[in-house]
């Protein structure tokens, strides 16, 4: 799941570089991409900007049309504000769907591709909403969060930062 779905990054690098995991065979069997942003737009919507992004920012081109036709039915839009527990209820609802359409037992990566000022709301409200589980669980679903941007402004900032994330998170859930 990539929050902050409609931003740069995610057209320019993140879903062209899972369009080449898949046409490297490099991705599971099991695999679902859910875009998480604030604007009001469709899975087809979604879908087609992504199709305009990976043509463009693809190492590979052009972009394989049957590749594309099965790799599009695995990348899902869900609109929400961060911070409106209203929608992490209904994501929780659409993400065990998912689960059950592609057999993905529940195994979730979060990747936090928004302002960092929303950080430590989006996984206190995944965190609040059970979506992010506990590694001492006796169950076998994994969550972990991707924080791409720099991880504070400076070295204060960054431990404070840690602080608030660790309430929520084990060390092993966090990929800087």
């Amino acid at each position: 799941m990539i929050f902050g779905a409609t931003g740069d990054l995610t057209a320019r690098k993140l879903i062209p570089a899972l369009y080449n995991l898949a046409r490297e065979g490099q991705l599971p069997a099991h695999f679902a991409c859910v875009g998480f942003a604030r604007r009001d737009k469709s899975n087809d919507d979604f879908r087609n900007e992504m199709l305009d992004a990976v043509s463009k920012f693809s190492r590979v081109k052009p972009v394989d049309e049957n590749l594309w036709n099965q790799f599009k039915e695995q990348l899902f839009y869900y609109r929400s504000e961060f911070d409106h527990d209203e929608g992490y209820e209904g994501l929780d609802h659409f993400l065990k769907d998912l689960d059950q359409k592609f057999d993905t037992k529940g195994n979730r990566v979060f990747y936090l591709s928004t302002q960092p000022s929303y950080f430590t709301t989006i996984v206190q409200k995944l965190n609040e909403h059970k979506l992010i589980y506990k590694p001492d669980e006796a169950n076998e679903k994994w969550s972990r969060v991707i924080i791409e941007k720099p991880f504070g402004d400076d070295y204060a900032s960054a431990i404070a930062l840690q602080k608030e994330l660790t309430q929520y998170l084990s060390e092993n859930q966090i990929y800087r």
